[in-house]
């Protein structure tokens, strides 16, 4: 809760995606509610936590809106974990 709390959008990344599934829908309602780098954005959307129209909204994002769409249809996350 203090990372979802904070203002460093990096550690959220990392918190969304080792612990996505294990949320609970207060914490990613604080994530979301304060996202505003498009790092962070393009992972809520890439995990559905927020919609194409939120992503651009919050990122100021629309000129390329169809390229990072087409990112998750390819399922392409800025996070990789270790195989």
């Amino acid at each position: 809760n203090m990372i979802a709390s904070s203002n460093n959008e990096l550690a959220k990344v990392i918190l969304v995606e080792e612990f996505n599934g294990h949320l609970t829908e207060a914490v990613k309602r604080k994530i979301i509610q304060n996202a505003s780098t498009w790092l962070l954005c393009y992972q809520l959307f890439y995990h559905d936590y927020i919609t194409k129209a939120e992503f651009s909204n919050k990122t100021h994002i629309s000129k390329n809106l169809a390229f990072y769409a087409r990112l998750k249809r390819e399922k392409f996350s800025f996070y990789k974990t270790e195989s």
